[in-house]
């Protein structure tokens, strides 16, 4: 006979409620501990970007808030099973035919016995967990037959039960649209991104991606990113090929065909599906899937070193222009050319640059720079595992492990970002940055694309199906769908002229 569960409910009580409350008292992970470590005092509240000027940024409240969020995140998800993890937008209204997807998604989980994880707020995220609720009620009345997912090979934490079939959230504290929606059973708050995204897609067995927003796109980059860099290999899936064919279509046509920026089986990971049965059948039978991909204790300790390294280090630097694209990129590309320009102007200018490593455009950067100024100096930080490079005018300030930290070290302290053609991780650090933007978590300053024929295509493909003012009518869909608003798009520039980034950027 099976004994009944037991949760330590007091215990993620007190984890729920003191999110907040550690962040203004300087407890766990709070400012106190922050100054001690040697952040730069010269950083004050957040301001808005103008041309010439730079944006600032509060790094000890920030990492206050990091280092809060990630005790408090890891602490409650190390009392979970693996859960199904499923993205989605907030604005996804209850009468659009993929909310309704994905309630049924949900209720095809609980046939599985797959709980569910999502953001916590509403649309697809309340969508999912109402599904899932009405299915274990279904399976007890006899109506919904229930059909086991594949075993886990491994990665349970040793104070999960597996047999917890609570829906979990990871809600994310926003002055608009994320509220905790009452389906979610088991949850916290989070303050910031970065972490907030950490456990929705570790200590999972699979991903759903629902319709959404730029939100949306920057944890689906992030996960696919992973995947293709070997460190997360869960079953992933987007539900509504309506809905993401023509995006799907556009990145693979320029970064998979045209220029080869992303490997066709790494872009084939990523299944696309509209059928609810098919979508939890691919999650559900799956073999050698883990839950933590790595020990909880040991992702906690190594990520809460190198956050507060790296911010300590970003908060040291002057303000810099990120500048990112793929490492694939040909010198003689001539969106490449165009960012060695650009990067030479910006250094006579005196506005300096970040990269994150030498290859690709960031060899253009390096090479623009020094053509400007023999004695430049170029921002750099380094994956773990690249050889120390011997580029003269590029100076590595640190070396990272993890995902979350690059993109940390090119978001924060900041003056602007140019992105030149790149695989998944270029367009999740744009996604990733146009996300925190559009909420207000980072002070709004220039995202520059550089290469129409690259970018063009991708940004058409989501005005078209994320600002739908017409297609709508010919799908019978009661009322367009917005999962992004109209001045979303106004946040990116695309061109091609290097005198125009150049203006942008303030150089």
């Amino acid at each position: 006979m099976k004994t009944k569960p037991v949760y330590r409910q007091e215990q993620i009580a007190r984890l729920t409620d003191g999110v907040v409350e550690s962040s203004r008292t300087g407890h766990a992970g709070g400012e106190e501990e922050v100054k001690a470590h040697g952040l730069s005092e010269h950083f004050g509240a957040a301001s808005t970007m103008e041309p010439g000027k730079v944006a600032t940024h509060d790094l000890s409240r920030y990492l206050a808030n990091l280092t809060a969020d990630l005790d408090t995140m890891m602490q409650l998800l190390a009392t979970l099973p693996p859960s199904v993890t499923v993205f989605g937008g907030a604005r996804l209204a209850e009468d659009d035919p993929y909310y309704k997807v994905a309630v049924e998604i949900g209720r095809q989980l609980a046939a599985a016995g797959l709980a569910p994880c999502t953001g916590g707020g509403p649309g697809a995220m309340s969508a999912v967990p109402e599904g899932f609720l009405t299915g274990l009620e279904q399976i007890r009345l006899g109506v919904l037959k229930k059909t086991p997912a594949q075993p886990l090979v491994g990665g349970l934490s040793p104070g999960a039960n597996p047999e917890d079939q609570r829906t979990q959230g990871f809600n994310i504290i926003l002055p608009a649209e994320q509220r905790l929606n009452p389906r979610v059973q088991i949850s916290t708050s989070l303050r910031e991104f970065p972490f907030r995204k950490l456990a929705l897609y570790e200590n999972c067995r699979g991903l759903v991606t629902m319709p959404g927003g730029y939100g949306t796109l920057d944890e689906l980059f992030e996960v696919w990113t992973l995947a293709a860099r070997g460190k997360h290999n869960d079953p992933m899936v987007v539900a509504g090929s309506k809905f993401w064919a023509p995006l799907f279509a556009a990145i693979e046509k320029v970064a998979v065909v045209d220029r080869r920026l992303i490997d066709e089986t790494v872009f084939a990971k990523m299944r696309v599906l509209d059928d609810p049965q098919q979508v939890v059948a691919h999650l559900a039978g799956a073999t050698s899937v883990r839950g933590f991909e790595e020990r909880p204790e040991i992702l906690h300790r190594r990520l809460r070193t190198e956050i507060r390294r790296a911010l300590t280090v970003v908060s040291r630097l002057p303000p810099a222009v990120a500048m990112v694209g793929g490492l694939g990129t040909h010198p003689d590309d001539p969106e490449v050319a165009a960012i060695r320009e650009v990067a030479r102007r910006a250094t006579a200018s005196g506005v300096a640059l970040r990269i994150a490593g030498p290859l690709g455009v960031g060899g253009a950067v390096v090479a623009g720079a020094q053509a400007a100024k023999a004695d430049a100096a170029v921002q750099g930080f380094l994956l773990a595992g690249f050889p120390a490079p011997e580029t003269p005018g590029l100076k590595i300030h640190m070396r990272v492990s993890d995902l979350i930290t690059e993109k940390e070290l090119l978001s924060r302290n900041i003056r602007g970002l140019v992105a030149g053609p790149g695989g998944l991780g270029t367009l999740g650090k744009v996604f990733t940055l146009l996300c925190e933007i559009q909420t207000g978590k980072v002070p709004k300053v220039p995202v520059v694309l550089v290469g129409k024929s690259f970018w063009q295509p991708i940004f058409d493909a989501i005005k078209n199906t994320m600002l739908d003012d017409h297609a709508y009518a010919v799908h019978g869909w009661p009322r367009p769908r917005h999962t992004i608003a109209a001045e979303d798009l106004s946040l990116v520039t695309i061109t091609d002229d290097p005198a125009e980034v150049a203006r942008i950027i303030g150089a």
